[in-house]
């Protein structure tokens, strides 16, 4: 169950929000008494999915969105009539920060949807770069060790990647270690 952090001072709002929300998918909290400076370390603490700030909690304080975003596993929906994006561009920029109005609300549940999937979408891909980033350094790796070996042992190319494959598998470790090894001893 997704659970979600509902800041407002405005009690009609957060019951509006509350007769939106689907019970079944979301727990929902009102949270009254917390300080908006102490708001990014209570909603770590307790393990907040989701935020949803009006623009009665905050008092003009937009700074509070960049802090909150850092926190990589939090998503922050600010509900406000002022459409005042100035302030907030570092947070409107975020793919887990969404601006709505709060005559929009009854669209909550779908925005929430909309949010995760885009974020386990962002994840993905920012999984599968990560793993072409690690696959670059690796070649090159194996390519700065080949060229150390060309130099070193008056070898060509082919013979220098045949020794860093015959020392991976004699050795048991991938390439881009044997390569790191090479460059460290000097071609050794």
């Amino acid at each position: 169950m997704i659970k979600i952090f509902v800041l407002s001072k405005d009690i009609s709002f957060v019951r509006s929000l509350d007769d939106s929300l689907d019970r079944i998918k979301y727990n929902s909290k009102a949270i009254l008494d917390v300080n908006p400076y102490e708001l990014y370390n209570y909603s770590l603490s307790n393990k907040a999915d989701f935020l949803i700030i009006h623009n009665s909690y905050l008092s003009g304080y937009y700074k509070l969105f960049d802090i909150l975003l850092t926190n990589n596993n939090l998503k922050v929906i600010y509900v406000s009539d002022i459409l005042d994006y100035e302030p907030l561009y570092n947070a409107e920029s975020n793919i887990r920060f969404y601006k709505m109005k709060s005559t929009n609300i009854n669209a909550i549940n779908n925005v929430i949807d909309i949010m995760n999937k885009d974020f386990e979408i962002y994840n993905s891909i920012n999984l599968e770069l990560m793993k072409y980033k690690e696959k670059i350094e690796e070649e090159k790796l194996i390519r700065k060790a080949k060229l150390l070996l060309m130099e070193e042992k008056s070898i060509n190319e082919e013979e220098a990647y045949k020794y860093i494959l015959k020392r991976s598998m004699d050795e048991r470790i991938s390439k881009s270690l044997v390569a790191k090894n090479i460059l460290l001893k000097g071609g050794k």
